[in-house]
Formats: structure tokens, sequence, C-alpha cells
């Protein structure tokens, strides 16, 4: 990816604000692609990467429709390290090309952010001249899965506890943006880091 452009990769773990910050750069006019958007989209509109899916890793998640359930998928990912394993095999290397075609079709922009779940664990974060984590700790990400988003706690740390630890992850990243405290908060520490470029 090296351009004229500045390619920024954005990361965050579960509950830590990652989609929020997408959303405050959209609205401040920047061009965001979005890898879990990307996914969803190729899951469903695919028929064969669905048949695929589905012949890989079982039925038990699809709807009476035949169709794929993702909350039944989602579920599945996250007490099932193998099949989360062939399922990531599938979808990212069609994820990561539709980015690469994305950004393409972008050539105008000066500045792309790039959100990735998953940047670190498959070394993508390498691919970006500038690299954001969005960061909230462990015992916040747990907090607010179980009172914003209703889960079980136990429930909540299967699914932290089939990520990388958030604070591992800081490591990689050129910047991390804390985001414990208020939505403004959060905002205004992003234009901050804007003004950089």
């Amino acid at each position: 990816m090296k351009s004229k452009q500045i390619i920024i990769g954005l990361t965050g773990g579960v509950a830590t604000g990652k989609t929020t910050a997408s959303e405050f750069l959209r609205k401040e006019g920047y061009l965001v692609i979005d890898a879990d958007e990307i996914a969803h989209r190729i899951t469903k509109e695919n028929t064969l990467i669905s048949a695929e899916i589905i012949q890989k890793l079982g039925n038990s998640f699809c709807n009476l429709r035949g169709e794929i359930d993702r909350k039944k998928l989602g579920d599945l990912v996250f007490h099932d390290t193998q099949k989360r394993k062939q399922l990531e095999s599938i979808i990212h290397p069609l994820v990561l090309q539709e980015i690469k075609n994305a950004i393409l079709a972008n050539h105008d922009k000066s500045i792309i952010f790039v959100s990735v779940p998953l940047l670190i664990e498959t070394s993508y974060y390498k691919e970006f001249e500038y690299t954001i984590l969005i960061y909230a700790p462990y015992d916040v990400q747990l907090d607010r899965l179980v009172t914003k988003r209703k889960l079980t706690k136990e429930y909540a740390q299967k699914i932290l506890q089939s990520q990388m630890p958030i604070e591992n992850k800081k490591q990689y990243v050129d910047c991390v943006v804390d985001n414990t405290e208020s939505i403004e908060t959060l905002c205004k520490r992003l234009k901050q880091i804007l003004q950089q470029f």
C-alpha cells in the first residue's frame, strides 16, 4: 500500500468503541472501510460462500430457510476455536481482497481508515502506514457487554477469552486511544490525532 494516500488501520476489541470511532470518522468526512461490514455482506450476498461455510462447519447455525444465522454462528465460533479458524480461513482472504479493491477504487482520497477487528491477529497491521487501537481495559469491556448488550457475565467472559487480550495489542500499534470515558472525550481524542495528518 505504498502510495500518496495515508492508509490508517483502526482496531480494538469487543466493546472498546471501535464502531463509535468509525461513525465519528465518517461524520468528519473520512472514508472508513469496515472489515466486519464486508464480511457480513459477503456471507449474505454470496451464496457460494455461504454454502462453503455450511459444508465445512455444519448446518447447526442455519435458520429454518437454510440461511446463516449470524447469532448462532457467533455462538459457535466463540465456543469452538477450531470452527472459528475454519470460518476465518474462508472469510479472511475474501475480506482482505475487498479492502484492497476499495482502496484502489478510492485513489482520490488522501486519507482512508480501514477498520479491522483482527488487525493484529492476522498481522495485517504491517500493511499500514499508521495504526490506531481504540482501547478499554478488560473490566470495562466486560461491564459494557453485560450492561449495554445484556449478555450474561459468563458468556461475555467467553467472548473476551476468545480474543487476543486488549493489553497485548498495544505493543503492535502506533497510537492507543483510551475510551474509558464519554463518547465526547473519545471524539475529542480522535480529533487531536487527525490534526497530525
